[in-house]
């Protein structure tokens, strides 16, 4: 059986993605800015990788691209 490539990234590898602090991560999300988090459970949150990688790809053009996403 192949191994299939994880579809979610934790807090803590965005932390090393982004070269963000998790409070400026947050407020880039609330300004949509930066990819928002999903609450998977109650006490667990992660972000999609595609959208985490398609933000580090161009950050400027992913929010100009999404800036209407979560009006």
């Amino acid at each position: 059986m192949a191994r299939s490539e994880a579809v979610f990234l934790l807090p803590a590898e965005v932390d090393t993605i982004s070269q963000l602090s998790p409070v400026t991560r947050w407020r880039r999300e609330k300004a949509g800015l930066f990819p928002r988090r999903l609450k998977l459970s109650a006490r667990k949150v992660a972000y999609r990788k595609s959208e985490i990688e398609d933000w580090q790809r161009d950050p400027e053009g992913w929010a100009k691209r999404n800036a209407n996403a979560g009006a």
